[in-house]
């Protein structure tokens, strides 16, 4: 649980491979998971969709479930976006097995950056000629 000095959001669960569709602002559905997960304030479950690009939690704050939805922009910036976010997510995480997902997800998006930018490196030199 959470103090005035620390964070206000506590991880508990990762959710993989997630049709983010299914995660929806539906007041019965966030309850359904606060229930079933038992999570207490400031706790919440991390959901990532297959293409592991976008991120959702559900939150328990004060009894009341509510969905999160970091910030998505458009495909092109979407990889260096999720980096960023799971930078950030990574502070929250309350335990090992979440900050081990989220250092490969850091690692496995820093790598798909460089892949498309060589992709995109190469591309460019193809249209030159």
């Amino acid at each position: 649980m959470s103090d005035a000095r620390g964070s206000p959001l506590r991880i508990i669960e990762v959710e993989e491979d997630t049709n983010l569709r299914t995660i929806s602002w539906n007041q019965r559905f966030l309850d359904k998971v606060k229930d079933q997960k038992s999570l207490k304030h400031g706790q919440a479950i991390l959901y990532v969709n297959v293409a592991q690009d976008r991120f959702r939690l559900v939150v328990n704050f004060y009894g009341m479930a509510m969905l999160l939805l970091p910030p998505v922009t458009d495909a092109d910036r979407r990889l260096s976006l999720y980096l960023r976010v799971s930078q950030y997510l990574r502070k929250f995480s309350g335990f090992a097995k979440l900050q081990g997902f989220l250092s490969e997800q850091i690692e496995s998006t820093k790598e798909r950056i460089e892949r498309r930018k060589k992709l995109a490196k190469t591309a460019k030199k193809r249209r030159k000629k």
